[in-house]
């Protein structure tokens, strides 16, 4: 006797009320396990020394775990939810309990509901370090240029609570150099609307005023001074730079104070000023091998093996 296909569908609906949602997170788990067991596979890097740091190199890292964190937080806040209201569901449709049902369904729909605001948040978060890490990376990559001209160049150096984006070391002198990277407005128009202006106290914007960049860029540069001149065995200036990559930047004083350029040909700008005197060639390469040490310090990753205590 042929089965009804409504019976059928009774007795594979807790199956897939359960089972398909239950498949799905099983190979969602196994593939971000394989993930994170790649790097401890028979294998071993080719490269024993650790690298120098890129362009950007911390909002890297920080775009990278951001990554993941969304990743786990779309998981374990949007979809384990749906899946134990699935589980639950299948209870409750066999105990006809309309208020177990509700209930399990406002708790599924506010823990969606959670995930999805920290996802945003975290998603807006990522924006904006995107949009730092460009900059960076627009500005390192320019910075490099300065290689041709005889200059050191070196990119993130890492301090405790902070790091400079950027630090070149040539006969002109040391410059440590703060990145900010500013969107602009779709609706800007005119040469006014894309202008920043430097008055030696503040960085004006079309819509805003800064003055915490020039500030931080002074503190580096500072810090910067300090270490070196206690590794070099002699003082070690450091002239801060402030780079505002896509605008137009002008100087509208004659004041001293941080150099203030949009990022481009740092040719132009960088050999032609500084201190009076010439760096020797000796205190250069002293200096170069110091903001080294500072800047090799990224470990290769690929079949990266758990150090041993």
């Amino acid at each position: 006797m042929p089965i009804a296909i409504d019976e059928v569908f009774k007795k594979t609906l807790p199956f897939l009320i359960v089972g398909i949602p239950a498949i799905f997170a099983f190979i969602f788990i196994v593939v971000i396990m394989r993930v994170y067991s790649f790097k401890n596979r028979s294998r071993k890097n080719p490269l024993t020394e650790n690298l120098l740091r890129s362009p950007g190199q911390t909002l890297l890292n920080q775009i990278t775990d951001l990554q993941f964190k969304s990743m786990e937080i779309v998981f374990f806040w949007c979809f384990i939810p749906i899946l134990v209201y699935a589980i639950f569901l299948n209870a409750i449709l066999a105990q006809k309990s309309l208020v177990l049902l509700f209930s399990t369904m406002l708790v599924t729909i506010l823990a969606s509901l959670y995930g999805a605001l920290k996802t945003y948040a975290a998603l807006k978060h990522l924006a904006n370090l995107r949009l730092a890490y460009d900059g960076e990376l627009s500005v390192g990559q320019e910075l490099n240029d300065l290689m041709f001209a005889g200059f050191r160049v070196f990119h993130d150096i890492k301090a405790k609570d902070f790091n400079i984006d950027h630090a070149i070391v040539g006969s002109s002198g040391v410059f440590a150099i703060e990145t900010k990277t500013r969107s602009k407005r779709l609706d800007a128009k005119g040469a006014d609307s894309v202008e920043v202006l430097y008055d030696g106290d503040s960085i004006n914007f079309p819509h805003w005023k800064d003055t915490e960049i020039l500030e931080q860029a002074k503190g580096n540069a500072q810090w910067l001074s300090e270490k070196l001149t206690k590794a070099v065995g002699e003082e070690v200036k450091v002239f801060p730079a402030v780079a505002i990559p896509g605008w137009f930047t002008k100087k509208t004083t004659n004041k001293r104070g941080p150099i203030v350029y949009n990022g481009k040909n740092p040719r132009a700008i960088f050999p032609k000023c500084g201190q009076n005197k010439p760096l020797a060639e000796d205190k250069i390469q002293r200096i170069a091998h110091q903001i080294e040490q500072l800047c090799r310090n990224v470990e290769p990753i690929t079949f990266n093996q758990e150090k041993q205590p």
